[in-house]
């Protein structure tokens, strides 16, 4: 019963989606056709890298917000 309940609850949600336009066959068939972005990594020359074990914690300077612990 309880499946029963919650196929009804999610074919009435996907109903009420579907008719105030939230969903649409749109969402589901467009593709683009210029293919997936695509993007490209770049590093910041600033930035250093600390191996911390699991449970370990270190306080990282922030610039004016002062300090992170992470």
């Amino acid at each position: 019963m309880l499946i029963a309940a919650k196929v009804l609850g999610a074919t009435c949600l996907a109903g009420a989606l579907a008719t105030t336009g939230v969903l649409t066959t749109d969402s589901f068939a467009h593709h683009d056709p210029a293919g997936p972005a695509t993007t490209t990594l770049v590093s910041d020359p600033h930035a250093t890298f600390q191996a911390l074990a699991v449970g370990d914690e270190a306080e990282v300077p922030a610039g004016d917000a002062g300090s992170v612990t992470v």
